[in-house]
């Protein structure tokens, strides 16, 4: 094999591009049944969600030469380690991309959550770290909050309570008659053209011809609004 297998991060903390010694690596899934590495949350008991990919990788390398001849921007073995230890902590979703002409089992190209396992300093140097990572499968799921209360040795779970939707329509906007007004000015009121308080009128008129007159109205009186005008 002419160039090593590369692996990809594209994470918000920054790239990495890592070469790796190999010409294959071997990928296993191994998800927990019951536990979930969830962004904000960390592990979470969740046995109501199906388990996760999680891919696992051993006999990882940071080896210094390697970094220099195959990558475009070359970082020293520890920055490397320092950026995988860095995303883990921040439980960061990045990009995860395997790179090779002969690596096509798995998929090689999803967003995830990276667990730096484990590594080790050979030899006392740092131009050659080994480590291993555990690659979760990014899923998004709509997590409830549950209110918790423990009684002596019994568990009371509450379920949220849904959110309440009131569902009746808004109550109309009112206008009360003042000394002076006319249909016209109070269609002026609302920034509406003179024309207007004919839509006044159409809405109100059992309130205008209580009094047996058209042409009058009386302060006190309460006038709906178009909504349109609102």
């Amino acid at each position: 094999m002419e160039r090593p297998v590369i692996l990809h991060l594209e994470s918000p903390l920054g790239n990495l591009e890592i070469p790796e010694l190999f010409s294959r690596i071997d990928v296993t899934q191994d998800a927990p049944p019951i536990e979930h590495l969830i962004v904000e949350k960390g592990m979470v008991y969740a046995p109501s969600y199906a388990a996760p990919p999680m891919y696992s990788i051993a006999d990882l390398q940071f080896w210094e030469e390697w970094i220099d001849l195959y990558t475009t921007e070359p970082k020293s073995p520890r920055e490397y380690l320092d950026r995988l230890q860095e995303i883990r902590e921040s439980r960061t979703v990045v990009r995860f991309i395997i790179e090779s002409d002969e690596y096509s089992t798995y998929p090689v190209n999803f967003l995830a959550l990276i667990n730096l396992r484990k590594y080790s300093i050979v030899n006392g140097e740092e131009r050659d770290i080994h480590y291993a990572l555990d690659i979760y499968k990014f899923e998004e799921h709509e997590m409830k909050e549950l209110e918790i209360e423990y009684l002596g040795g019994e568990t009371i779970v509450y379920e949220p309570k849904p959110e309440r939707v009131d569902e009746r329509p808004p109550p109309p906007r009112i206008h009360t008659v003042v000394s002076g007004d006319n249909l016209t000015r109070i269609a002026r009121k609302f920034g509406q053209p003179d024309a207007s308080w004919r839509e006044i009128y159409a809405l109100n008129k059992e309130v205008i011809h209580a009094r047996g007159n058209q042409n009058l109205i009386f302060p006190g009186q309460e006038f709906i609004i178009p909504e349109n005008w609102l």
